[in-house]
């Protein structure tokens, strides 16, 4: 008992206050430390990418292959290919979208006596004056012998006459340009004026 209460006169009232005086310190510092650690270390919040002015356009449409093909067997099988021998209908017609700005439409006529011959047209998508998409027709060939001049405009008016009965029109949007792949036909609408593929 007598210990203890010379314990206690050696610790006096001053060292407890002398304690939390050396401790609070470090505790404020530590603290200080921790916020500034969570500020620094925070994630930086979501930012979107940059506009690039060779964005391809704000909406596109892209029509497929069998889409293409299923529109010019309904629109040109049974079309009459002039030859020597008179006109055969055409069958068998397919689409090839080809990378960059062609169709290849192909097909084929059986002649009676020789058998049957394939035809190949070659088609180039452009934007017309009216902002549709339009078709022209570069080259037919019939077994490899140019007939473009025969059949070219009859073959031209039935493609365009089929993409006519479609409302490709958007809403505060201009169709800009026209572009191919391997599998589809891609229209490209912007919202700007003025720009893209020349008229046809």
């Amino acid at each position: 008992m007598g210990s203890l209460k010379k314990l206690l006169a050696v610790i006096g009232g001053s060292t407890p206050l002398k304690v939390v005086a050396g401790f609070l310190p470090g505790v404020v510092a530590g603290m200080v430390i921790m916020i500034l650690g969570l500020i620094l270390l925070a994630p930086e919040p979501n930012v979107p990418p940059p506009y690039r002015d060779d964005d391809p356009g704000d909406v596109t449409i892209q029509i497929s292959q069998s889409y293409l093909s299923a529109m010019a067997a309904q629109n040109l099988t049974g079309l009459g290919i002039p030859t020597p021998f008179g006109a055969f209908p055409l069958r068998d017609v397919r689409v090839q979208p080809q990378s960059g700005d062609q169709l290849l439409v192909t097909g084929g006529i059986d002649f009676p006596i020789t058998g049957s011959r394939q035809v190949l047209v070659d088609l180039h998508p452009c934007v017309a004056s009216s902002g549709r998409p339009t078709f022209v027709v570069t080259r037919v060939l019939l077994g490899g012998q140019p007939i473009t001049a025969l059949v070219g405009p009859s073959i031209q008016e039935k493609v365009n006459s089929s993409f006519k009965n479609f409302n490709l029109s958007i809403p505060h949007e201009h169709l800009s340009r026209i572009q191919t792949t391997s599998t589809a036909l891609i229209l490209i609408y912007a919202s700007g004026s003025g720009g893209g593929q020349p008229a046809c």
